[in-house]
């Protein structure tokens, strides 16, 4: 691994240009077998701006690869980067922007695409309350069900809390469906914030009891309460109740014994037994109606280890006709329920003074008392670059639960189906594309965008370039395009800000990421460039002078065009194969370039057809690779087009004053509707911008976009087809 220094413009200091290194690459059957195991054009190193261009002919994998690297089914990819190896299983690596037909809403929320200072303090204000308070009623929840025994909505001690709003909080969290959800927060915390709390000195067992007791559906502690002392009448009797009762209870657990399990002597365990249920029965029968109660309801359910010794205090009271000892049962258990009460308050009150929750949510209500204001950046693109293009305005504005959103129009803009934006096709794609670039200019990780102006006119095309350069400047993106106009836009908006690569995925040809040089970039992007070049620098670079003339013929005649020249008629002369007139090809190159090649070379249109192609040298191979492979490529549709006309003039014996183009003489050739005919128009027909378009440069100078659209090998299968054909007629 190693890293090239380069100066960061931007922040003045020194920016470390990385470079990413496949080994593998692969989705089904898309990738050839070089991509399995890569090892050659397998770099992609980012400029000092950060940014890498791979240009991809249709058919090439473009979109397979986007969707290698965004970890789609069926497909691997190994990468080293800064030292470190990502794969298919660990992928935090890339944040892919897919094409047009991949963005049918913007998805994702507000926060993922605004950046502005005071919509990120809103935003992260809202996300920390959220959290705290969501934290806070989960705390809540599970001490109302550990400290206090109240999981459920319908617990009877939520009855016995004396504050009127904690009651509905507490129901509101005891339910299992709503888990505090209607709580406004807003309210929970002001009210919170003002409960009363005192230090109450308690007998923590007795709390416990009291809690646990009242949750139970038999509670006798709420029954206690209700008990009306000054109808409490002395029963003496009453102790014989419990004697029986404990006498019965020994008597039915030794069951099996005939002897006193006390003294040893012989007993008759059933009568006594039959005895002491009757005497239990004709006492209790004797009792007053409230005596029976208490008995029955209230000391019949005590349990051992009772902190407030209620069976003794009752059974007592009955006993001598104490009421005394009873109120102040009801009181000492009155003063729990304050005890309960005050834990409560405790419990809220401190759950939102730990942290700095208040203070917070007064700071965010401050914010929200201010119109929403988009700042920065953000601003710059909404509202100078997309606003401007579309009919409708992007705002932001807050819902009804306060919460910041983008709208258009009266649409939600975000997760919003394009059909329901009510925009054109241009528009929905140049705000997709704009909020992607919002959204991945807050991510770290490298940036894959897949064709972004494909299908855009020329304004749209400046506009979104602009975005790519300005804001993510000096964020390490992949740039995927089959569309040169998108490379020529980027180095016009900032020059030199990329380094260019050639995606090829050809069986049995040079495949990977093939590095364009800097000079060769140079031409590829600067007409004046590559004029200069043919003006002076090409002459070093050139292996075979004939073959480097007669492939520059097609360029030529379009220059000619482009500044009036007499040689015009002299190069159109070599452009059609029916021509026998010789041309001095050199003077030609002279007259147009002002140097001199140091060879007479007198070529004819039938000169260029007799010439062998297969193999040829035109440039040295290291120089300008992409120019040798474009001349080559030249040569070779030139050569074919001529070998068409020859043929089919010559065979079908056509006028040529009549039918002197390409598509007239291929009508003259085959008229007629008989099938053999159709076959043959279509046929030829098909090549016919391999066949003539690529020959012709005056409507667009670029020499070098018929060479990467198309690879040798398809070249090489167009050829042999047509050469086929040709010897069949």
């Amino acid at each position: 691994m190693f890293n090239i220094t380069n100066i960061d413009t931007k922040s003045g200091g020194e920016r470390m240009s990385s470079t990413l290194f496949f080994s593998k690459l692969q989705k089904e059957d898309i990738f050839c077998q070089d991509f399995n195991e890569f090892e050659r054009n397998n770099e992609i190193t980012f400029s000092s701006q950060g940014i890498a261009v791979l240009y991809a002919p249709n058919g090439t994998g473009k979109t397979s690869l986007v969707k290698i690297l965004s970890n789609s089914d069926n497909c691997i990819f190994n990468v080293s980067y800064n030292g470190q190896q990502y794969d298919t299983s660990s992928n935090n690596l890339f944040h892919i922007i897919n094409d047009q037909n991949s963005r049918n809403i913007i998805a994702g929320t507000t926060k993922d695409f605004l950046l502005g200072d005071n919509i990120k303090k809103e935003f992260d204000l809202k996300s920390y309350i959220d959290k705290e308070y969501g934290s806070i009623l989960a705390g809540l929840i599970d001490k109302l069900k550990n400290n206090f025994n109240i999981s459920k909505k319908t617990s009877p001690l939520i009855d016995k809390v004396e504050n009127t709003y904690l009651k509905k909080y507490i129901r509101d969290l005891a339910n299992s469906q709503s888990k505090g959800k209607e709580i406004e927060q807003e309210d929970f915390v002001n009210k919170i914030d003002c409960l009363d709390v005192h230090e109450i000195l308690y007998d923590e067992e007795k709390l416990n009891y009291l809690i646990r007791n009242c949750n139970d559906k038999k509670s006798f502690i709420l029954k206690i309460l209700e008990i009306d002392s000054d109808k409490i009448k002395k029963e003496e009797a009453v102790q014989q109740i419990e004697e029986n009762d404990e006498a019965i209870k020994i008597l039915k657990k030794f069951d099996y014994k005939d002897e006193c399990v006390v003294c040893d002597s012989q007993i008759e365990r059933e009568k006594l037994l039959d005895n002491k249920e009757e005497n239990r029965r004709k006492v209790y029968e004797a009792l007053d109606a409230k005596t029976k109660e208490i008995l029955e309801k209230i000391i019949g359910g005590l349990a051992a280890g009772d902190p407030f010794n209620i069976k003794a205090i009752l059974l007592d009271a009955i006993k001598i006709g104490n009421k005394a000892v009873v109120y102040d049962l009801q009181k000492d258990i009155e003063n729990y329920f304050e005890v309960f009460n005050n834990e409560l308050n405790k419990m809220f009150s401190q759950c939102c003074k730990q942290g700095d929750i208040i203070t917070k949510i007064k700071e965010y209500k401050e914010i929200l008392q201010n119109k929403p204001i988009m700042d920065g950046e953000d601003i710059r693109l909404i509202q100078d670059i997309v606003n401007e293009n579309i009919d409708k305005k992007i705002e932001l504005q807050r819902d009804e639960n306060d919460n910041l959103k983008l709208f258009i129009g009266d649409k939600e803009l975000i997760n919003c189906g394009r059909d329901e934006l009510h925009l054109s096709s241009g528009e929905q794609n140049f705000i997709s594309l704009a909020f992607e670039v919002l959204k991945a200019k807050k991510t770290d990780k490298i940036i894959i965008l897949d064709d972004p102006i494909s299908s855009f006119d020329s304004i749209y095309k400046n506009k979104i370039t602009f975005i790519l350069i300005k804001f993510l400047e000096n964020r390490e993106q992949i740039i995927l395009t089959h569309n040169l106009d998108l490379v020529k836009l980027m180095e016009h908006q900032q020059p030199k800000s990329f380094n260019l690569y050639l995606l090829n995925n050809t069986l049995d040809e040079e495949n990977g990421f093939i590095r364009v040089n800097s000079a060769e970039q140079n031409i590829l992007l600067y007409l004046n460039e590559l004029l200069g070049l043919f003006r002076g620098d090409i002459i070093s670079v050139i292996e075979d002078k004939q073959n480097f003339l007669v492939s520059m013929v097609p360029f030529m005649r379009g220059y000619t065009q482009i500044i009036d020249s007499e040689e015009k008629n002299n190069l159109t002369q070599l452009m059609h194969g029916f021509n026998s007139e010789k041309m001095d090809l050199n003077n030609i190159y002279k007259n147009l370039f002002k140097i001199d090649l140091g060879i007479k070379l007198e070529v004819s249109a039938d000169d260029i057809t007799n010439m062998d192609i297969s193999n040829i040298k035109i440039l040295k191979q290291d120089s300008y690779p992409l120019l040798n492979k474009t001349l080559y490529h030249t040569l070779t549709y030139l050569y074919l087009r001529l070998n068409v006309e020859k043929i089919l003039v010559k065979k079908y014996s056509i006028n040529t004053n009549k039918y002197d183009q390409l598509g007239r003489i291929i009508g003259a050739a085959f008229r007629g509707n008989d099938s053999n005919n159709i076959s043959n128009r279509i046929f030829l027909n098909s090549k016919k911008t391999l066949l003539n378009e690529f020959n012709h440069f005056e409507g667009n100078m670029n020499i070098f976009q018929p060479a990467i659209d198309i690879t040798d090998t398809a070249l090489k299968k167009e050829k042999e087809s047509i050469l086929e054909f040709l010897s069949k007629l």
